[in-house]
């Protein structure tokens, strides 16, 4: 009976306990509020659902029967992604972690939503190709950000520009152009403006001329002043060398003047030159005209005349080109040895036909020391630097001496084959001491064989003396003039002397 007892009381205080546990009260009541409505968005706050037992309370938020978040702490949360003009319902739902639950609704609509203010689009320049324009900002009363879309006669150039200016590019010349720019909100709402405007004539880049300033064989030198393009383009450069057109690439483009060397010109023959330049459109303006001759091309083995000068041994010659010679490239052998023209002083002097005389002077102690030196000039020609080369000469540079030939006599066949004597006034044939006789010559007979010098005295001339043959003095009969050249140290000397015979 006992144990029936204590069986009766435990299943009263469990059936109690459970009594209790039924009694869990769901989260009070709370209220939604709804602000900050806008076309697409709008903010919900609500009081905090209490719970009776100060379980935590979450909450969830439903759209429209469509749930939007759960577990939520806090008591707001924003509507975002909304259609405009649209009625909307819905609740909040406060849950206790008993899963006890408690709703509150709210309900409202969403506005339209502003297009972007009016604005004026208006031209800022226009060229033959291109129009430039600008318009003032339009905006929203929420300061929301506005982009703007460009069309041209309709057609979309560019969309979603930030900017207020655009610059509309490959147009026609001399063409009529609607333009439209249309102000875009985030929302799709829009505004737009628009211009009639059109494009110019592509204008002619600006006059100039040019001169020259080098003439060459193959060669001319221009410069000119550096033309300008009014829309600013980049200008192409062209030569019209005869009526033929070909497009050129000029020196010194940056400044206000430019520089070109026309090549592959004919040798001696007149060109008419012009410049021509062109915009990036085909606009075109034309130099002045220049009418020009190059000069010949110079002749390979042309003679020179070497001669003494003073210490210096001048080379004279004709040629047929007006063109300079580079003294730091052209070159004279002396033998074989070739040498520079850098310290050479060179002059020049126009003569008729287009020709011109030109003289070098050389300072060199081998021309005036050695006898009959082979002798060349290597020349080389500007601007083409075109080489040339004169004829071989024999050359031996003469210097003074006092001494001079008094009388030459040829004395006729007798016993003895002709003979000839020369003799030299106050028994002088040299200013030194030491001398050597190089060569003898009678007109263009060089004599081989003599002998001399005699003992001076008062009463006797020095005089060399030799023979010639019998033919040799039958011709000279017809001649008067000779020769001797003398070598000592102060040069080699030549003594001229006129001769007299005798039967």
């Amino acid at each position: 009976m006992k144990q029936i007892c204590i069986l009766f009381l435990l299943l009263a205080f469990a059936a109690c306990k459970k009594s209790g546990d039924a009694a869990n009260k769901a989260p009070q009541s709370f209220t939604v509020s709804v602000s900050d409505v806008k076309s697409t968005s709008a903010q919900l706050n609500w009081t905090a659902a209490k719970d009776p037992e100060n379980e935590a309370v979450t909450y969830s938020v439903e759209l429209k029967g469509q749930s939007l978040v759960t577990s939520l702490t806090s008591t707001n949360f924003k509507l975002e992604d909304l259609t405009e003009n649209t009625s909307y319902t819905g609740k909040v739902i406060a849950k206790d972690a008993s899963g006890n639950t408690t709703e509150s609704s709210f309900s409202f609509s969403t506005v339209n939503s502003p297009a972007p203010s009016a604005f004026t689009v208006t031209l800022s320049k226009a060229t033959y190709k291109a129009i430039d324009i600008i318009w003032n900002a339009s905006t929203l009363p929420d300061n929301g950000t506005v982009f703007y879309d460009v069309y041209v006669n309709n057609v979309l150039r560019s969309g979603s520009i930030p900017t207020l200016n655009y610059t509309i590019t490959a147009l026609q010349p001399q063409t009529q152009y609607t333009i439209k720019v249309v102000a875009k909100s985030a929302a799709g709402k829009s505004t737009e403006s628009t211009l009639q405007t059109a494009t110019t004539v592509n204008q002619a880049p600006g006059a100039f001329t040019i001169n020259k300033t080098e003439t060459g064989v193959t060669t001319i030198t221009i410069d000119g002043t550096k033309p300008t393009d009014p829309e600013n383009e980049p200008l192409s450069y062209f030569t019209v060398i005869d009526n033929i057109e070909k497009q050129i690439y000029p020196t010194n483009t940056t400044g206000t003047t430019f520089t070109y060397r026309i090549e592959g010109l004919t040798s001696g023959q007149q060109h008419s030159i012009a410049v021509k330049v062109k915009d990036e459109g085909g606009a075109s303006s034309t130099s002045n005209t220049l009418t020009a001759t190059t000069y010949k091309s110079p002749e390979n083995n042309f003679a020179i005349s070497p001669v003494a000068e003073g210490t210096k041994v001048a080379i004279e010659f004709i040629t047929v080109t007006e063109e300079k010679i580079s003294t730091t490239l052209s070159r004279y052998s002396v033998g074989d040895d070739w040498r520079s023209f850098a310290t050479a002083q060179i002059t020049y002097t126009s003569l008729p036909d287009n020709k011109t005389k030109v003289k070098i002077l050389i300072d060199d102690a081998d021309l005036r020391t050695l006898y009959n030196r082979k002798f060349q000039l290597n020349l080389r020609w500007t601007p083409e630097d075109i080489s040339t080369y004169s004829t071989i000469v024999y050359y031996t540079h003469f210097t003074p001496t006092s001494a001079t030939v008094s009388a030459a006599t040829i004395k006729g066949p007798g016993a003895f084959p002709p003979q000839w004597t020369i003799n030299f006034n106050n028994c002088v044939i040299s200013d030194y001491s030491s001398w050597d006789i190089e060569t003898i010559v009678f007109d263009n007979i060089v004599i081989s064989a003599f002998a001399g010098f005699a003992i001076c005295d008062p009463a006797k001339t020095g005089y060399y003396t030799g023979n010639v043959t019998n033919a040799q003095y039958t011709y000279l009969k017809t001649k008067t003039d000779g020769y001797l050249i003398v070598k000592d140290a102060g040069g080699y000397h030549k003594l001229n002397f006129t001769y007299t015979w005798q039967d």
